[in-house]
């Protein structure tokens, strides 16, 4: 788009709009820390809708 302003005998360049499409996250991977008492290993989790449901006290390493 290009639009330019008028006022009175004042007339402003011509100014260009570009409009990009947003940014936006593709995939998401999980990898849970869970707390030592659990004794569970590390857990990496692939391809999954971005949800962290996991034990209170859980690291989670987000990666988009």
């Amino acid at each position: 788009m290009e639009f330019f302003v008028i006022g009175g005998d004042f007339k402003s360049r011509i100014y260009k709009v570009s409009v990009l499409d947003l940014p936006r996250v593709l995939d998401v991977a999980l990898e849970y820390h869970f707390p030592k008492y659990t004794r569970l290993a590390t857990q990496k989790i692939e391809r999954n809708d971005g949800n962290i449901d996991v034990l209170y006290g859980t690291n989670v390493k987000i990666e988009a």
